[in-house]
């Protein structure tokens, strides 16, 4: 969109709002009906929240996912377990001692937890 265009939406927008538009934004938010908005209740778990949250994620959360899904989720896995189910680009990820700290994160994102030996 050229800037020319876009300083004209605004100010087309504004002489809107004063030539009578902001009476007609007060009318309309004076008669919306709020009366079961909830401001504390959790938003909706849309495609677009899912997106938000997947944006966040680190690739190796999906990793990890796919072997635990190729394991069929077991109640209990082993760092062994999940080697030998896992890509090969992942397998090398969790053969890395570098990443040794970051397991037992990756195993919580995916609903376990982490016990001691």
């Amino acid at each position: 969109m050229p800037i020319r265009r876009f300083g004209a939406y605004w100010r087309a927008l504004y002489g809107w709002y004063n030539r009578g538009g902001y009476g007609h934004v007060a009318a309309y938010l004076a008669a919306l009906d709020l009366s079961d908005f909830d401001p504390k209740a959790p938003p909706p778990k849309t495609a677009a929240f899912w997106d938000i949250v997947d944006a966040n994620r680190a690739p190796e959360d999906a990793e990890m996912a796919d072997a635990l899904e190729s394991l069929k989720y077991p109640l209990a896995v082993t760092l062994i377990d999940l080697t030998i189910h896992a890509s090969d680009p992942f397998r090398e990820w969790l053969k890395d001692r570098r990443n040794r700290r970051q397991i037992p994160h990756r195993l919580e994102s995916a609903g376990y937890v982490s016990t001691p030996r």
